[in-house]
């Protein structure tokens, strides 16, 4: 039994691409012929042996090993440079599948205009990435242009420069968007100056200063972080779904003051304060004990101080007084 390059499944191409296209190895005999099916329902490459199909020596075959299959209206990335027009990196759209490979149309009409054959072995599906220029085009309300600011479990962040909501950044999914030709626009920077520290940090709780266009976020509804990204923030919405907006349209919900109080027996208009006095979180609390004081101890008077240290020696402030239980 032969030992052959090419076994069934694979997907080759005719060395000569004017005279046939592409297919899946259909079968195989031990004279080194192979069955090849082109990439079309019902459909075989051209100088048929038999009304069928066409056989091809193992020489004639190259394996495609890239597996990528485009389809009409898709946007595609070359992986290497064409023969005919169109190098490495260039984005376009599929027009029309073809035995050769696919017709691009280049985005904004690059290498002449027009579409141009490219193999599908040189292509890639497109997706956006970080600092690349895109459109809007599924949303209607964010629709416009903007860059690729982040990339994040799928969802990609564009920050807007164009549109009604230019300036802000939303979290699109890729049937979203569309490739826009050309560079991001350059960014003013200072050598001298460290990358920005975020916003926030994972673990903080923020509180949402507007609502969202979709409804997943209220403005006033209070987020743990759970990540940060290079533009926002991730968090768990009110819908138990992990969730993300630009950091910009949070702020950081700060812990109330805290007054540390003590109680203090008052005779005479004087504090008498204990030796070692409890120290309680909060002005309330101490105001619920001096209460209880005072109706534990008919005719006494109790008074509750604020700290304005940590030392008991400062803590003088006018004494909130605390009625005598009847």
């Amino acid at each position: 039994m032969t030992n052959y390059k090419f076994k069934a499944g694979d997907r080759v191409r005719y060395k000569d691409a004017h005279v046939a296209g592409h297919g899946t190895i259909h079968d195989q005999d031990d004279d080194n012929l192979f069955l090849v099916e082109v990439e079309k329902k019902d459909r075989y490459w051209a100088y048929f042996v038999n009304e069928t199909c066409r056989q091809f020596i193992d020489r004639d075959l190259t394996l495609i090993t890239n597996a990528y299959s485009p389809s009409t209206g898709a946007f595609v990335r070359l992986t290497a440079d064409n023969e005919m027009w169109g190098k490495a990196g260039d984005i376009g759209k599929v027009v029309k599948i073809e035995e050769e490979g696919a017709r691009i149309e280049f985005v904004n009409h690059v290498h002449g205009g027009g579409s141009w054959i490219v193999p599908t072995s040189k292509l890639e599906a497109w997706e956006p990435k970080v600092g690349e220029r895109v459109r809007v085009t599924y949303n209607t309300i964010w629709a416009g242009e903007g860059i690729v600011a982040d990339i994040s479990n799928e969802i990609i962040v564009v920050k807007m420069g164009s549109g009604s909501r230019s300036g802000e950044g939303g979290g699109f999914n890729i049937h979203e968007l569309e490739p826009v030709a050309g560079p991001a626009p350059a960014k003013a920077s200072n050598d001298n100056a460290g990358p920005a520290e975020p916003k926030f940090k994972v673990g903080d709780r923020v509180r949402a200063l507007k609502s969202s266009f979709g409804g997943n976020v209220s403005a006033g509804e209070v987020y743990s972080v759970t990540e940060v990204t290079n533009y926002g923030i991730l968090f768990i919405n009110k819908y138990g779904r992990k969730d993300g907006w630009n950091a910009e349209n949070f702020e950081l919900v700060t812990a109330a003051p805290t007054t540390p109080s003590i109680v203090a027996l008052i005779e005479n208009g004087q504090q008498k304060p204990a030796i070692r006095p409890k120290v309680h979180p909060d002005e309330a609390s101490a105001t619920t004990e001096a209460e209880r004081l005072a109706l534990a101890h008919p005719g006494q008077q109790f008074g509750v101080f604020i700290l304005a240290d940590s030392k008991i020696a400062d803590l003088v402030d006018v004494p909130t007084a605390v009625l005598r239980a009847a």
